[in-house]
């Protein structure tokens, strides 16, 4: 499964402008302390990558390097507090988000590691994994773990419907994009089956409904979805047309 780095991941995500001077979190409120947290990594790294942006710009005019700032983001302090936070929580199932966030987001290996460690001993019954889930496959490249592996585990522990839901499609999509036969197919078909059939959430019946048209319709051997359209001349066509000749389709455009 392709991973992105962290630098580029971090270039890449959503963030959204947070708002000024909000008020800090009433103390023993983990939602609302998880929340201040959040938006302050957002405020932070959309300050980052601005200022990132504008360093590698400059360089680039001067022909010098780019420098170190701009592509290591600020986030040190962050991660501590996610770490003081996770240990205030310790052995609670709010204790879960901040350790997610910290095998997500923070750069140094022995820090997700040790949030990663810690997830897999003593939270994996949580109702509150869900979010760790769906990130599996990208937490255990960073943490060296094999993630279908702990997808079983969790599949065989927890009993939170949203989590097996997400452990499902996690498993079914990773399983799926390492394929090599038919019956490995078949195997990716069955766990994102059981997504719709947990009564999951609706994002994640989409991304199972996907996943599973392309096992059905876009896998070699599959007969092809119908295409619609005129060829050069103006004449309407139907790729159902040309059933049981040889067809070559060439897909092109001006890039």
């Amino acid at each position: 499964m392709r991973i992105m780095t962290m630098t580029a991941a971090l270039l890449l995500l959503p963030l959204p402008l947070s708002a000024q001077d909000k008020p800090k979190p009433k103390q023993d409120d983990a939602k609302a302390e998880y929340q201040s947290l959040v938006d302050d990594y957002d405020q932070t790294m959309q300050k980052w990558r601005k200022e990132a942006m504008q360093a590698a710009e400059a360089a680039k005019q001067k022909g010098g390097d780019v420098p170190a700032t701009a592509t290591e983001p600020p986030v040190k302090e962050l991660i501590g507090r996610a770490q003081d936070l996770a240990e205030k929580y310790e052995g609670k199932d709010d204790a879960v988000q901040f350790l997610t966030f910290v095998t997500l987001r923070a750069p140094g290996e022995n820090h997700v590691k040790k949030a990663f460690t810690t997830l897999v001993a003593d939270h994996l019954k949580s109702p509150q994994l869900a979010a760790f889930v769906q990130n599996l496959p990208y937490i255990a490249d960073r943490s060296n773990a094999n993630a279908v592996e702990l997808l079983d585990t969790i599949l065989d522990k927890n009993k939170h419907k949203p989590v097996l839901a997400a452990a499902y499609l996690v498993r079914g999509q990773v399983r799926m994009e390492n394929a090599n036969s038919a019956e490995d197919s078949a195997v990716a078909k069955k766990d994102l089956e059981q997504v719709a059939a947990l009564d999951a959430p609706a994002e994640l019946k989409k991304q199972a409904a996907s996943l599973l048209f392309q096992i059905e319709h876009l896998g070699i051997g599959c007969t092809v979805p119908e295409i619609e359209g005129k060829d050069m001349d103006g004449v309407a066509f139907k790729l159902s047309d040309y059933r049981g000749k040889v067809v070559m389709l060439d897909f092109w455009g001006f890039w």
